[in-house]
C-alpha cells in the first residue's frame, strides 16, 4: 500500500508540473497578443518555448528522481522518497521560471 502511494504521489507531482507548463506558455501567448495588439480571440502559442521547458524539466525531474533512487538503493540506505522528490519538484519549478524568462527576454530582443 505504501508503495501505491508513492506511485500516486510521484503521478500527482509530474501531472502538477506539466499543468504548470501549459498554463504558464498560455499565459505568455495571453501576454503577446496584448504587446503585439492583436486579435484577442487568437492566441499565437509559444509552441518551441513550450517544447523546450516540457523536455528540459520532464528531463530534470524524471532522471533526477530516477538517479537519487539508484544512489540510495546502492548505499544501502532507506528510500525517503517524497523527501528527495520535494527538491527535485522545486528545482523542476525553478527550471521553468529560468527558462521562460529567458524565452521572453529572447522575444523582447528580436522584436523591439
Amino acid at each position: 500500500m505504501k508503495n501505491l502511494s508513492i506511485v500516486l504521489w510521484y503521478l500527482f507531482r509530474f501531472t502538477l508540473i506539466n499543468i504548470i507548463i501549459a498554463v504558464t506558455a498560455l499565459f505568455i501567448a495571453f501576454l503577446k497578443n496584448i504587446i503585439e495588439s492583436q486579435n484577442i480571440f487568437i492566441l499565437q502559442f509559444p509552441f518551441q518555448l513550450y517544447m523546450t521547458v516540457l523536455f528540459l524539466v520532464n528531463l530534470i525531474y524524471i532522471i533526477g528522481n530516477l538517479f537519487e533512487a539508484i544512489h540510495v538503493k546502492l548505499w544501502d540506505r532507506k528510500i525517503k522518497a517524497k523527501e528527495f522528490e520535494i527538491q527535485f519538484f522545486k528545482v523542476s519549478l525553478i527550471m521553468i521560471l529560468i527558462v521562460y524568462l529567458i524565452g521572453v527576454a529572447m522575444y523582447f530582443v528580436n522584436n523591439f
